[in-house]
């Protein structure tokens, strides 16, 4: 009971494969490419021709001129495929008139709206809003993304008979996919280098320098370049340590090779991450907040407890009150008391959580002292604390009990728990249910 009020009270805010024969065949991951394939009826490459809008523009079909297709037929003779685009503003349209591209295809789904909106025909839609129409920014840039797709689709349709041979398609596959210039097939590639068995002590130079190409684009979405990261720390691949050391923007990229540096036993001087803590960037000061507890635990209280407690950024100070309860360490408590006595909201409920998590005498005795010492408001949410997680007979409850100045507060030992609800908490209750 105690535990289920304490938690409402201290509340805050698939890969699939393409058959099993191909997962047999491929020893690859490329997670996004294989679900696309494997959902999609039609896979073609080709152009955009007119796109028609209907019902105001809710609705448009475009006729996508197929140059190639790659996987299935199309629905008549020529080489037009009608696709069915639902529109929403402020959303911009995926198909526009003169984009090049392969889409991922699946029949239209039939609805009333349709029915009525469209004239009648064989329609299909993209089997992911985001990633059913892959666009080239050049006819070069097309030739590559259809060609990776045929050796993906050329792996699971006709696989290498032997091992040896299966395991080079895969891997020529993974540096074809990191070195591309499409986002998601980078993505895909830094997810597939995992699955390349010893690629640690066999990287070539020509992989190498692929890696370290695409981990420098900063022309990438960040998330193509933490599956990158990601990639490397899993391989172990300690020839990209000095490439990793370079990354310093954006925060997310930052955080994640300071991680994949330390996996890869070259972490980050200590004093390197010390810099971070008065960076300009809000992000960085957080990211840095984070590595240092990871990384020195207690020996971090002392740099990190005044950004805790005065940091001008609220996601900073929410960054460092949230780590340092995460010690869940005595020494951890001055700060997180001084948060918890000078703030509210959400700063003072994660300073209160970290004090609970910290837990036996010495979290009891601080929130003992808080019940004495803080604002009055904070004194009751202490108290509070007190009654929910140590009981009405605790010694601290006790000498609030018969010693506190407050009448109010000694009376408050002996109210229900539920009483305190009503008590001009700052944003905390009990459920009223239990």
């Amino acid at each position: 009971m105690r535990t289920s009020r304490l938690r409402f009270l201290l509340a805050s805010a698939a890969a699939v494969t393409l058959s099993s024969t191909a997962m047999r065949s491929v020893a690859l991951e490329a997670p996004q490419l294989r679900s696309l394939l494997k959902d999609a009826r039609i896979v073609a490459v080709g152009e955009v021709g007119a796109v028609t809008p209907y019902k105001d523009g809710r609705v448009a079909v475009a006729d996508f001129h197929a140059s190639r297709v790659l996987k299935g037929r199309l629905p008549a003779a020529g080489d037009r495929i009608a696709i069915v685009e639902m529109r929403e503003l402020p959303t911009p349209p995926v198909f526009t008139p003169g984009r090049i591209g392969v889409v991922f295809l699946r029949p239209s789904t039939s609805n009333t709206f349709l029915v009525s909106a469209l004239p009648r025909g064989t329609y299909f839609e993209p089997t992911s809003k985001e990633l059913g129409f892959l666009r080239a920014e050049s006819p070069a840039e097309l030739g590559e993304l259809g060609g990776v797709i045929d050796q993906l689709l050329a792996m699971s349709r006709k696989p290498e008979t032997d091992a040896a041979g299966r395991a080079a398609a895969a891997r020529k596959l993974t540096f074809d996919l990191v070195s591309a210039h499409q986002p998601v097939l980078v993505q895909d590639g830094g997810a597939s280098l995992a699955s390349i068995p010893g690629l640690s002590a066999n990287l070539s130079e020509d992989e190498k320098r692929r890696l370290e190409g695409a981990l420098r684009r900063s022309d990438l979405p960040v998330r193509a370049r933490l599956a990158l990261v990601q990639g490397v720390s899993n391989s172990h691949l300690q020839q990209l340590v000095p490439v990793l050391r370079e990354l310093d923007a954006p925060p997310e990229l930052l955080a994640a090779s300071w991680k994949a540096l330390d996996a890869l036993h070259a972490p980050p001087p200590v004093e390197r991450l010390e810099e971070r803590l008065a960076a300009p960037d809000p992000a960085v000061r957080a990211a840095a907040v984070r590595e240092l507890l990871r990384r020195e635990g207690t020996d971090a209280i002392g740099k990190v407890g005044p950004l805790a407690i005065q940091d001008p950024d609220h996601s900073v100070r929410l960054a460092a009150i949230d780590g340092l309860g995460d010690l869940k360490r005595p020494e951890a408590l001055a700060p997180l008391e001084r948060v918890f006595s000078s703030e509210e909201g959400d700063l003072q409920q994660a300073a209160a959580r970290g004090i609970v998590a910290i837990g036996g005498d010495p979290g009891a005795d601080a929130l003992g002292r808080l019940a004495f010492q803080a604002p009055p408001g904070a004194q009751r949410y202490a108290l509070m604390l007190l009654l929910v997680e140590y009981g009405k007979n605790d010694p601290r409850v006790q000498r609030v009990a018969t010693s506190h100045p407050d009448a109010s507060m000694r009376a408050a030992v002996n109210e229900p728990l539920n009483a305190h609800t009503h008590s001009g908490l700052p944003g905390h209750a009990l459920d009223a249910s239990e």
